[in-house]
């Protein structure tokens, strides 16, 4: 393999698989939560880099590849779900946030893991959907010599990438930080938009397309709040069910009571932390999209005006009729 004469992004796709090699068994015939999460972002990562790529190869042969990761990503996923959830509920419960109701649910999740391991243990085939991860050997030989092909792609994909998630931050961050709430912008979407852009970014790094460390550390900052958001909304749920599954002939007992109300609590951080988003997003905005400049070696103010919507004009003081407007909050 001629490394050397291969474009970075290239050289990190074969990091990624390489990772992945080394994890899923242990994720998948073991269950082991360390690799089980690793195996599932090495998926994420190189499904991300192959929608940039896709131009350099045919689409049967991206698709052979496609369908490999998707059955690790899918053996995997509950799991880690799961491992995600019970970390939740152990923190709220050190932190004395209704620990026995928090027990009843990581009791049960816990029981259920064992179950959906053994079952993933049995069922799957990891060493025939690894070996089916080879397709992208045979891809690999037709990227070696396109250097810039590939950092057109680059540019091409981040600046389509930021367009959306920028679009999708600013109407949910303008709405949540004006206090009404009512916005149109789903934040499981803007979630997904943002690891898209920031796997990109990892790829322009690894193309050396400018100075990109300091994108992804504030890129993560936007990424951890909204994947709080996530993972509370979806233990709410659960908690809910659990709640649902202990009735008992029609009537509410104590252990209910702590169930409901710990869903509230986990109902209003999970909250907190979309706010949190808000205000890092409004925080990072400017410097993302200067770094975003570097790395497709644009100008920051044209590539502003052609991707992010206007800034909200400024309220008039002493308008004609001599009243002044309500400031945004």
């Amino acid at each position: 393999m001629a490394r050397n004469k291969s474009p970075g992004a290239v050289l990190y796709m074969d990091e990624v698989l390489a990772e992945l090699a080394n994890q899923a068994p242990d994720a998948v015939l073991r269950g082991t939560p360390s690799a089980v999460h690793r195996a599932r972002v090495a998926t994420r990562r190189m499904g991300a880099a192959m929608q940039v790529m896709s131009p350099l190869a045919e689409e049967q042969q991206w698709k052979l590849l496609r369908r490999a990761l998707k059955r690790i990503r899918r053996s995997v996923q509950a799991l880690r779900d799961l491992d995600v959830m019970q970390e939740h509920l152990s923190d709220f419960a050190s932190g004395g946030v209704y620990p026995d109701a928090c027990e009843r649910v990581r009791a049960e999740m816990a029981e259920e893991r064992i179950k959906t391991s053994q079952r993933v243990a049995q069922e799957a085939n990891v060493d025939k959907w690894l070996a089916q991860t080879g397709y992208w050997m045979a891809i690999r030989g037709s990227l070696t010599s396109k250097d810039d092909r590939v950092r057109t792609l680059i540019r091409q994909a981040l600046r389509a990438q930021f367009a959306e998630f920028s679009s999708q931050a600013d109407g949910l961050s303008d709405a949540l930080l004006a206090g009404d709430g009512q916005h149109d912008v789903q934040p499981h979407a803007l979630r997904i938009a943002g690891k898209s852009l920031r796997y990109t970014f990892e790829m322009a790094q690894a193309q050396h397309m400018g100075s990109t460390v300091r994108v992804l550390r504030r890129f993560k900052q936007l990424q951890d709040a909204l994947g709080v958001w996530h993972d509370y909304h979806v233990l709410c749920a659960r908690v809910m069910q659990v709640c649902e599954s202990e009735l008992n002939g029609g009537e509410w007992h104590v252990e209910q009571r702590n169930l409901i109300l710990l869903a509230a609590h986990i109902h209003r951080e999970s909250a907190k932390h979309l706010v949190q988003f808000a205000r890092l997003w409004k925080r990072h905005r400017e410097f993302l999209l200067t770094e975003l400049a570097v790395a497709t070696g644009e100008s920051a103010s044209p590539l502003a005006a052609a991707i992010l919507p206007p800034e909200p004009a400024a309220p008039t003081v002493g308008g004609s009729d001599g009243k002044s407007s309500e400031s945004a909050a």
